[in-house]
């Protein structure tokens, strides 16, 4: 719970500070087959990027019944523009952003997938890693957003053993294998 703490200090923080030189700011509910939580994009029309700051429980595990905690991650990334297709009633913008994610869960183990009645065993862990995001964005009425993502997470996975209680590091394996689970965030502007 030490670490959890440290992460949202530190998330809270960034979001405060994202009025300072943003033209418009749009919150939101972030949804995906990774876990639920809320993100807050902050628009700067002329660059045509806009950062993207995401919060969420990280499920892994729980649906399946397996795991009885869920983790929690953040992600900053720093979206930008690559083609933007505009209509009548919405517009739709392509987007690509380098990122970071750090975090506090469950990662990958061999038997997730082969029998969906063993548990997982293994400790959460800290989470330290790069992002890279390609995504879509529909903007109705300048007032919804629909934004529709994939997230690639690339870096360490550290954790208490179980038996020896030493510290195992590894890759972080579920930033790879989840990278293609939609991502689907409802945000309104401000």
């Amino acid at each position: 719970m030490y670490g959890t703490s440290h992460i949202i200090a530190v998330v809270a923080a960034a979001l405060l500070c994202v009025n300072a030189g943003a033209q418009r700011v749009s919150a939101g509910v972030f949804n995906s087959l990774k876990g639920f939580g809320i993100q807050v994009d902050s628009d700067h029309f002329e660059d045509f990027h806009f950062d993207s700051f995401t919060v969420y429980a990280d499920i892994y595990g729980i649906p399946t019944g397996r795991s009885n905690a869920p983790g929690v991650k953040a992600n900053y990334s720093r979206n930008y523009v690559v083609r933007i297709f505009e209509e009548p009633n919405a517009d739709l913008d392509l987007y690509v952003g380098p990122g970071c994610t750090l975090g506090f869960a469950k990662d990958y183990e061999t038997n997730y997938y082969r029998d969906f009645s063993v548990p997982l065993v293994k400790n959460h862990g800290a989470i330290a890693a790069l992002s890279g995001t390609f995504g879509c964005r529909f903007e109705f009425g300048r007032r919804i957003i629909l934004d529709l993502s994939i997230c690639l997470e690339a870096g360490l996975h550290i954790r208490k053993d179980e038996e020896l209680g030493n510290l195992c590091v590894g890759l972080y394996k579920n930033g790879i294998f989840q990278a293609p689970y939609p991502q689907l965030t409802i945000l309104t502007t401000f």
